[in-house]
């Protein structure tokens, strides 16, 4: 895909002119607009998936004042046709975002420090408050790449550090199947949580779970009815209940250590305007108090779950989380939806009441080639299976932390042959012999170290094996990967005997036998227990 024509900005519009390479004939348009009112709701509609966040959903974002990202809109035409329409959003996004418990506790003190030393300015493809979609037609790569094309052009405008796919689910990696060699990496978002509805009543459904979380529901369910009235509304807008309910999201953002987005007020009110039919905020009352209110998406038996706040101080006596939950499917059951979904995070109570976790992927990269490097190796520690509780019960269950696999076991002696290398060259490089206790002892190991380029290169090579340890500790447990390493008193040896020429006595030897001896029967319990 080339721009065949020098681009054409008029105010907030850009135009491009691309023509695809194997047919030039195929030429393409694409325009960029910062709000989706500036493109045909027609001409979005027929190339855009068909969902609840669509069109008006947009329209209700570009009016809401977001003070954390700004939206730019990409359609994609030839000959006047729409073919491909996608949405991004410019932030400053925190690398700890998706980090918990003790190491948040030290990113927040690092940011008392240094402000902004977490965050990037990064460009996003999908919705910052839904998981990414886009539309192009037929799944054709060309028009995929204009799309593309469009969003790099973005990031040079705004020169940001970072471009990204947000949550897409994986039903786009075939169409994003050339990000890898445009640099990307692939992670794992928060999963999304979906819940397929065929029960008569409640009672029906609450069977369907287990012994334990239903004896659990019961018991919070007999502590709350007959004991309090909580009564249900629901409306089509907040009306002179918006300071009340959004009080009580506020209390709910704040409780959440992940924290990506924070929706202004203005937004639960024009998505009222935008979307009156499919708007639902459902508002629980104690002795005419709000407590407890959700604001939900409903079309054609599609349940979305979207945002929803407590009154924390008698969320808990109150069970308001459940007691809620209880409501919501009642009406779903008695309105024919089908499918019931909740959102990303909070995943502990979600997965006890049934609801499954659908996957969602990120593809990232950091615009700057040798940053980029290391990039995805950074963000395997931030993926949200490493610190949400749930999610990393979960994966350790379907990638046994101890199975030790074939590629793991050569990135394992990658990592040791590399330690061992740089040692050797570390070694060569030294000046022998000098007596570190003399009056110029340390003054000459310096000076001659400094000169010495075979220690330089063994240091380079030594620091380089970090990288590789990450990428083994990311695959492993750490007990199981110490252990691994041992390998390297064996590589060690090899290689003082082959390159520095030094003797090794046997029983050196069967001290080393009894060691590899050791690491075989490791190997052995590791595959054992993944069985």
């Amino acid at each position: 895909m080339t721009n065949t024509l020098t681009d054409v900005e008029i105010g907030d519009e850009i135009k491009l002119t691309q023509a695809v390479e194997k047919d030039p004939s195929f030429s393409l348009e694409t325009k960029i607009v910062r709000r989706i009112e500036e493109i045909p709701a027609s001409d979005w509609e027929s190339v855009y998936p068909q969902a609840l966040e669509g069109y008006r959903f947009f329209k209700a974002l570009d009016d809401s004042n977001f003070s954390q990202f700004s939206l730019y809109y990409i359609m994609v035409y030839h000959r006047g046709k729409a073919i491909a329409a996608a949405t991004c959003f410019l932030m400053s996004y925190s690398l700890d975002t998706t980090i918990q418990g003790p190491v948040k506790t030290f990113t927040s003190l690092l940011r008392k420090i240094f402000p902004d030393i977490l965050d990037l300015k990064t460009l996003m493809c999908g919705s910052p408050v839904a998981p990414g979609r886009l539309g192009v037609y037929a799944n054709d790569p060309d028009v995929f790449e204009a799309v593309y094309q469009a969003i790099e052009y973005i990031a040079e405008k705004e020169k940001v550090a970072i471009i990204a796919f947000k949550d897409f689910d994986p039903s786009y990696r075939d169409l994003f199947s050339g990000l890898g060699k445009k640099g990307f990496h692939r992670f794992d978002s928060f999963p999304n949580t979906v819940k397929k509805i065929n029960y008569k009543n409640f009672e029906e459904y609450s069977n369907s779970l287990s012994s334990k979380t239903r004896y659990d529901l019961k018991r919070k369910f007999k502590k709350v009815d007959g004991q309090v009235s909580i009564d249900l509304e629901i409306a089509h807008d907040l009306g002179e209940t918006l300071e009340e309910a959004y009080g009580l999201y506020r209390q709910m953002v704040l409780r959440h250590e992940v924290e990506f987005e924070t929706l202004p007020k203005e937004f639960f009110i024009n998505v009222s305007k935008q979307m009156p039919d499919e708007t639902h905020f459902f508002l629980w009352r104690i002795e005419g108090k709000l407590v407890a209110f959700s604001f939900c998406l409903v079309s054609e038996g599609y349940f979305l779950d979207f945002y929803l706040g407590l009154d924390y101080a008698v969320a808990h006596e109150y069970h308001l989380y459940f007691v809620r939950f209880r409501d919501l499917m009642n009406w779903c059951i008695q309105n024919g939806i089908r499918r019931y979904e909740m959102g990303c995070t909070n995943y502990d109570p979600k997965k006890r009441l049934g609801f499954e976790l659908t996957p969602l992927d990120i593809y990232a990269k950091h615009r700057n080639y040798w940053i980029n490097s290391f990039f995805g190796i950074f963000c395997r520690f931030l993926e949200p299976k490493r610190f949400d509780p749930v999610l990393k019960k979960m994966h350790e269950a379907q990638n046994n932390s101890n199975a030790l696999t074939w590629g793991t076991f050569f990135m394992v002696m990658l990592t040791n042959a590399v330690n061992g290398i740089g040692q050797m060259l570390m070694k060569k490089g030294l000046p022998q012999g000098i007596d570190l206790f003399s009056s110029n002892g340390l003054h000459q190991l310096a000076s001659l170290s400094a000169s010495s380029g075979l220690l330089w290169l063994g240091i380079l090579v030594y620091a380089s094996n970090f990288f590789l340890w990450a990428i083994v500790l990311s695959r492993l447990e750490l007990t199981v990967a110490i252990v691994l390493t041992s390998v390297s008193y064996l590589i060690l040896p090899l290689i003082s005997v082959g390159f520095l020429h030094e003797k090794v006595s046997p029983l050196r030897w069967g001290g080393i036998f009894l060691i590899m001896l050791g690491i075989c029967m490791v190997s052995w319990n590791s595959k054992e227990s993944a069985k």
